[in-house]
């Protein structure tokens, strides 16, 4: 029997790798090709969750499975990311999704 009420999905993990390009600190994700830049760490992480997020909202208003158009990032960036350190921080995301998934982000910092 449907009650109604959804149920939550496995959360979803996304690997973000951040490193120093100049001036900026890049977040780039390594699932998905998807990066932003800010000042510092702290902006650099929040301009990518607003971009990510910007991307599920987009997909889900053009009827679309979240990201199925964005290829993962070149290979280089994941190896980066497994040498890197962790920075011991996992944020999430709102759920935006229609199967209500949540989206976990590991963060590390290249070294």
């Amino acid at each position: 029997m449907n009650s109604g009420v959804k149920t939550m999905q496995p959360s979803v993990e996304l690997c973000v790798l951040l490193y120093q390009q100049g001036d900026f600190w890049i977040a780039q994700c390594i699932d998905y090709d998807i990066a932003a830049q800010g000042t510092s760490i702290t902006k650099a992480v929040e301009a990518f969750q607003w971009t990510f997020y910007s991307h599920l909202l987009l997909d889900q208003r053009k009827g679309r499975k979240p990201l199925t158009t964005v290829p993962a990032a070149p290979i280089q960036f994941r190896r980066l990311f497994d040498s890197a350190i962790p920075l011991g921080v996992k944020s999430a995301l709102p759920e935006v999704t229609e199967d209500r998934s949540s989206i976990r982000e590991e963060f590390r910092i290249a070294a």
